[in-house]
């Protein structure tokens, strides 16, 4: 088969939010019949920029449409590789224009709904808006959402090819420990007698995805006599946000219990998960839509609580990897945790239960092979209609 040429148009890492991640493992894909050439979209460098409003990014946005048509004519003949924005306005318009522009220049649109919900937030613009969105959005010849428990954006805008792809992460627990992967976690293993157990959580510290709950949650353990040490991975989004952190940890106790080491990457990151016991995530983000994070503490073997919110339901097994919680619900939160402190043996099997998950269905491989096949499964459905 003739390759096929995709110009892949997104962000990739810095920041490193899940979509950064994953448009960069797209392009890493050692695919049989896709080619994919790359522009960067950069409009943010840190995630406490993204969906944020600044000229800059309007700027960048005009080059970018100017990039895309000087690279579209030097490829020839290609398709658009493209992840919408979530439901958040700027994100949108700045959809809308540069699709417009751009989308009739390529033989095909790709969309890769890394964000979820921005059909949602569209069904509420005026009407103007709206029409131009849908116009932008519509008629995809192929669109990619990451779990059956996100808003249907594929199905709301009229996708031709629509297909339900997980994401996925690259094995480090495997690279770390070898072919003989064994975990040693206080559930396998137990703990010595008064040694705390470690929680971790990974993401952007702010309210929606859950930094705050966790916070609270911690402070219930402590109160009711638990030795827990968390560790929260992640920058700090804004000032609101610091404040309400810093008001959280005014107690000694909580202070002395939660250590925040900020963005992490690379081997300083995977160490966190190697050093923890416990994955805790309680998000209820407006655009999530997977939970990268999820992946790789399944990697590591680590039993998880989380919560009944959206892409998340697909990815954690409630009662074999770990637990799900209704949202903004400390306590909840804090009770899981307390039956994993509580029963070693369960949370040894559902970390080893996380891991196998893993392997089966979050693998690198995996998701290229899907990819690969749904793009091209598009492609010869357009050419037969």
């Amino acid at each position: 088969m003739k390759p096929v040429k995709i110009l892949v148009v997104g962000q990739t890492p810095p920041p490193y939010g899940g979509q950064a991640v994953m448009i960069q493992e797209f392009l890493n894909g050692p695919f049989r019949c896709l080619r994919t050439h790359h522009l960067r979209m950069a409009y943010s460098d840190d995630m406490t920029q993204v969906g944020r409003f600044n000229l800059r990014k309007v700027t960048h946005l005009f080059k970018l449409i100017y990039l895309t048509a000087m690279r579209r004519l030097r490829m020839g003949p290609c398709y658009l590789f493209y992840p919408p924005a979530g439901p958040n306005l700027f994100p949108i318009l700045r959809d809308v224009v540069y699709l417009l522009c751009t989308r009739w220049m390529f033989l095909g649109t790709i969309f890769d709904f890394q964000a979820a919900g921005v059909s949602e937030r569209v069904a509420a613009l005026p009407a103007p808006l709206r029409l131009l969105a849908h116009l932008a959005y519509g008629k995809v010849m192929c669109a990619v959402k990451l779990s059956k428990f996100n808003p249907d954006d594929p199905a709301a805008f009229r996708a031709r090819n629509s297909f339900e792809i997980p994401n996925a992460s690259a094995d480090v627990a495997l690279k770390t420990w070898g072919p003989t992967f064994g975990r040693q976690t206080f559930g396998s293993q137990g703990k010595a007698e008064g040694e705390p157990v470690r929680l971790l959580f990974v993401g952007v510290l702010n309210e929606s995805k859950g930094t705050l709950i966790f916070l609270d949650a911690v402070q219930s353990l402590l109160n009711q006599g638990f030795a827990v040490r968390a560790d929260m991975v992640g920058e700090i989004e804004n000032s609101t946000v610091r404040a309400e952190i810093e008001r959280r940890i005014a107690d000694p106790r909580l202070k002395q219990a939660v250590t925040f080491h900020g963005r992490l990457i690379g081997d300083a990151k995977w160490g966190r998960f190697q050093a923890a016991d416990i994955f805790v995530f309680p998000t209820y983000f407006e655009s999530e839509s997977f939970g990268l994070v999820l992946t790789e503490a399944m990697q590591f073997g680590l039993p998880i609580v989380s919560t009944k919110w959206r892409g998340v339901q697909s990815v954690v097994v409630e009662g074999e990897t770990g637990f799900l919680v209704p949202i903004k619900n400390s306590e909840a939160v804090a009770e899981k945790i307390r039956l994993l402190v509580e029963d070693p043996e369960l949370a040894a099997r559902m970390g080893a239960a996380g891991r196998q998950r893993y392997e089966e269905h979050y693998t690198l491989e995996r998701f290229w092979e899907r990819k690969e096949d749904a793009i091209l499964k598009s492609i010869a459905n357009q050419s037969i209609a």
